[in-house]
């Protein structure tokens, strides 16, 4: 045994673990995970409490929510660039941005439409003209709601979406009443399709009317040119020109009705010109600045204007007859072909490198990079045109300085014939466009086709009852677990034997005990009969001297392990050269941590080993032990210490062989000072020669200063905990208050260890322990949980 001794000297085996990093940060991991999962454990009935509150609260909101129906309208949004045969490159309907749609389907303005025409609809069944739809009625005593108030509530329930890139739009609109989201979807729809059916027609309205001043315009001209060429071969008696003047004017006309055509066309492309901008600046605001001021930069200007006045050049050339079989005359057209074809190579090379320059600093849609190329074309043509206006018309000029070389009458009246054929080729080709104008305006394409009318729901799409269930159990779950964590979090109890030799040496883990029983006292073999009536709890803790009761059971095993580690302390010595006995202290930190029957079935264990011991019930405050052991609290200590009795009136003999105990004796007015007597000191000494151990039953160390006094004559004291009440500060400021003395610290209890509710080593402990002591016709086999079994596993694997 001294070897043993040598090892745990001064609690040298407490701290020699310590010397083992890799085992302390293993036991650290599953202290970890233990405390978590044991907290789970224990509190189960919270997170159950808390899952199914949570779970009915979701299934009871969740049934009685109503039922939310949605009524689906798909149309589809053409993306058309309708080219008009009366100026090139512009669109009577250009491309849209289906963002811009979407938040067209969503404004007031449309609103407010559908609301005009829910008014005219009024009821959930049109056909059948019955029950008047919710969303026009109104509040009170008014039957029918205000225009407004109708529009905010179609917003408040509408919404679009894009079907994945397709230029398909989904209107959706959520109603309680399957009907009525039917209805109402149809009628967005309707009111969306009727509102782009007029924009376009609009558009093309715009061209034909255009059109049509002009040639209301050139018509009267021609009509005033006629009448006055008549006029002029009535006065003069002229009937016709000759054949070079009829060629001369023919040529004069169709240069001028050339010029007045791209004058025309001017004004129609500036009218164009300015719709682009007004729609560049509604799309992106913020970029219209740029986008509006951007414009064809000279270099590229420049190569537009060579073309016009090179198909100018060549168009003179090919109105003279004699062209066609000159030989000469067909390479110059020729050329001037190559040199139009050079020009158009390199001015579309200078255009795309515009538009890409112009688009570079600016993240914009499809839609915006195509109107902003429309813009800058139409620019392009608008030059072209003038560049052609001009050049015609000094074209034109010149066959009239020709033709005024003409002798006398034939030139006033080639004049006004050339006037008049001027007039009547430009009005024919103004009524021609105005022709096709008037086809495109009744054959203008629908930007806005409806794909899908929506039908009656038959199924609500809200509540998700499955889903809010489904979240019910997964937020009770969370929560459950969070609050049960929290509170782990929060508690700051010792709970686990970890926990305790964080605070110092365990010497031993106590198992909770459970039994009671009522015959306890009886079973005591006490000869000496309680005269004051019974403590209210020394059944209870009499009951729990399984030391002497129940010898094999495992919770007297574990006090054998408190005796063998108290004489294994370092405070004994083996080789007998200490001749007098140890004094120790039992205390704990608050009232009803298990002191009193930790300290009494320790006396027992330790009598059992043979050892002669002596068991002094100091606690003169709230003393219990007479009771538990069937005595009288008088003759005591307190009669002793204040001259009233003997030792030998006052030490007892136990029916436990080698246990001797003393009461309380008399409860006093002073026990500090009593007990901090001279006489308690030579009482002590003289307890030394006589017994092997000497316990002292003492207060608890934080209500009074009791076993700080006792601690002075003790050669050491140990400390018990209470499992899941001992606060771990509390047993700090216990520890500190033991030191302030000098006194020592043998070492810690944990006093009701739920071992059942533990895992890991500790349960398997417990279990291979009742497997070998416990006696046959008890539970041997403590039954474990499914849950129980998994985290045990879980634990033995970290």
């Amino acid at each position: 045994m001294s070897s043993f001794n040598g090892n745990m000297k001064d609690g040298s085996y407490y701290s020699k673990s310590k010397t083992m990093p890799f085992q302390v940060e293993e036991e650290d991991i599953s202290v970890l995970i233990f405390n978590y999962l044991r907290a789970l454990s224990r509190g189960k009935w919270v997170i159950l409490i808390t899952f199914v509150a949570t779970v009915l609260i979701s299934v009871i909101y969740s049934f009685r929510q109503k039922d939310i129906y949605e009524g689906i309208t798909s149309v589809l949004v053409r993306d058309n660039t309708r080219q008009s045969s009366v100026i090139v490159n512009f669109s009577v309907t250009d491309r849209r941005n289906l963002a811009n749609e979407i938040e067209i389907l969503k404004s007031r303005t449309l609103a407010e439409q559908v609301a005009y025409k829910l008014l005219q609809i009024i009821y959930r069944d049109p056909i059948r003209k019955t029950d008047t739809l919710d969303i026009i009625k109104g509040a009170g005593s008014a039957k029918i709601a205000r225009v407004d108030v109708i529009a905010a509530r179609i917003m408040g329930a509408v919404s679009v979406e894009q079907v994945d890139k397709a230029d398909l739009l989904l209107i959706k609109f959520r109603s309680h009443d399957p009907e009525e989201a039917a209805v109402v979807s149809k009628a967005i729809a309707e009111s969306y399709e009727e509102r782009s059916m007029k924009y376009t027609r609009n558009t093309a309205r715009s061209v034909r009317q255009f059109l049509e001043d002009q040639l209301a315009q050139k018509r009267r001209l021609l009509y005033e040119s006629e009448e006055r060429l008549r006029r002029f071969m009535e006065d003069n008696r002229v009937i016709s020109l000759d054949e070079e003047g009829r060629r001369m004017i023919q040529r004069y006309s169709l240069a001028m009705s050339s010029a007045e055509e791209a004058e025309v066309m001017v004004k129609m492309l500036q009218s164009s010109l300015k719709a682009y901008e007004q729609e560049i600046r509604a799309m992106t605001p913020k970029l219209s600045n740029s986008a509006v001021q951007a414009t064809i930069d000279p270099y590229t200007k420049l190569f537009q204007e060579e073309i016009a006045k090179l198909e100018v050049e060549r168009d003179k050339i090919l109105t003279d007859p004699a062209s066609r079989y000159n030989v000469n005359v067909q390479e110059r057209l020729q050329e001037y072909n190559d040199k139009i074809e050079s020009y158009k190579k390199r001015l579309q090379q200078s255009f795309e490198r515009q538009v890409k320059q112009g688009l570079s600093n600016v993240n914009a849609s499809e839609a915006y990079q195509e109107l902003f190329k429309n813009k800058l074309n139409t620019e392009l043509e608008l030059i072209e045109q003038k560049s052609k206006f001009e050049a015609y018309k000094k074209l034109a000029e010149e066959y009239d300085k020709a033709f005024l070389k003409s002798p006398g009458v034939n030139v006033e009246f080639g004049r006004l014939e050339r006037k008049t054929k001027s007039a009547q080729e430009l009005y024919l080709l103004l009524e021609k466009k105005y022709q096709e104008a008037l086809i495109a305006e009744e054959q203008v394409p629908k930007m806005v086709e409806v794909i899908d009318w929506a039908i009656t729901p038959g199924a609500p799409i809200a509540p998700n009852r499955k889903a809010n269930i489904l979240v019910g159990v997964v937020i009770g779950l969370t929560f459950g677990v969070g609050i049960v964590m929290l509170i782990q979090f929060l508690d700051k109890t010792v709970y686990t034997p970890e926990q305790a030799e964080r605070l110092g040496p365990l010497l031993a883990t106590i198992p909770m005990m459970e039994s009671f029983d009522d015959d306890v006292r009886d079973k005591s073999g006490a000869s000496v009969k309680v005269i004051e009536g019974p403590d209210a709890e020394y059944k209870k803790i009499a009951s729990h001297l399984v030391t002497h009761f129940d010898p094999k059971s495992s919770v007297s095993e574990a006090y054998r392990t408190l005796r063998t580690n108290i004489l294994f302390s370092g405070v004994h010595d083996f080789n007998g050269s200490k001749k007098q006995g140890l004094i120790y202290i039992i205390t704990s930190s608050s009232p009803k941590e298990g002191k009193s029957t930790t300290i009494s079935n320790l006396a027992i264990t330790i009598a059992q080993g043979g050892q002669k011991v002596l068991l002094i019930d100091t606690d003169l405050r709230r003393p219990i032990i007479h009771s538990i052991f069937g005595y009288n609290k008088e003759p005591g200590i307190t009669n002793y210490l204040v001259g009233r009795a003997q030792i030998d009136d006052i030490v007892r003999n136990s029916p436990i062989q080698n246990l001797d105990i003393i009461t309380s004796g008399t409860i006093p007015p002073n026990p500090s000072e009593l007990i901090g007597t001279q006489r308690m000191k030579d009482m002590l000494q003289l307890f030394r020669e006589r017994y092997d151990i000497v316990l002292l039953d003492s207060p608890p160390i934080i209500a009074v200063t009791d076993p700080q006094v006792l601690a002075k004559v003790a050669d050491g004291m140990i400390l018990v905990l209470l499992s899941g009440q001992t606060q771990i500060e509390l047993a700090k400021r216990s520890i500190d208050a033991i030191r302030k003395v000098n006194a020592k610290i043998i070492g810690f209890v944990l006093n009701s260890f739920d071992f059942n509710n533990s895992y890991g080593s500790y349960y398997k402990y417990y279990r291979y322990y009742n497997y070998y002591y416990e006696p046959k016709g008890k539970n041997k086999n403590v039954k474990q949980g499914f849950l129980t079994k998994i985290i045990e596993r879980l634990v033995d694997k970290v």
